[in-house]
């Protein structure tokens, strides 16, 4: 008896590891894209990130964490600056925000990631958060989230109320 032929099983791909978004965050240090430009205004900074002509309007809390990019540095690192430089804010709620933020910076290109050399196994490892953090004092600014304003040219002229004269603002 002739077995008919039977064609090759078909080859799946392989397995690609599953990194769930809370391990993308663990697992990375954040830096400034370097050719974003940035311009201080009062406690505020506007970016423009020449590449995709994209602005983006920091409040002070956001305004502070693009100033600890000038460096590397883990979200975990960035969230705690944000609970010893503000009254009012949990590691959690720290946390939760910074990756907010670093999300929309990502996904607009404003930073750039590199992935970060666990210590050891990387297993079961916590940040160590000392007791005072997210206590309240009343020598430091209360916490205000971190608030990004994505806009283009055109809405950044108009809510500066700025004529247009020229092809571009920023140059």
């Amino acid at each position: 008896m002739v077995m008919p032929s039977v064609a090759a099983p078909f080859a799946a791909p392989a397995p690609q590891p599953y990194n769930p978004p809370w391990m993308v965050f663990m697992n990375n240090t954040y830096i400034r894209n370097s050719s974003v430009e940035a311009a201080p205004l009062q406690d505020e900074t506007i970016l423009l990130n020449p590449a995709n002509n994209q602005f983006c309007m920091l409040n002070r809390t956001a305004s502070f964490i693009w100033n600890r990019l000038a460096n590397a540095i883990t979200r975990d690192h960035l969230a705690m600056a944000i609970c010893s430089s503000y009254s009012g804010v949990s590691m959690e709620v720290a946390r939760a925000d910074t990756d907010r933020t670093l999300e929309q910076w990502l996904s607009s290109r404003f930073v750039a990631t590199e992935t970060a050399k666990p210590e050891g196994d990387g297993v079961g490892k916590k940040s160590e958060v000392p007791a005072s953090m997210g206590a309240s004092t009343s020598s430091l600014p209360n916490y205000e989230p971190p608030r990004l304003t994505l806009m283009k040219e055109d809405e950044v002229l108009s809510a500066f109320q700025v004529p247009v004269v020229a092809t571009t603002w920023w140059g």
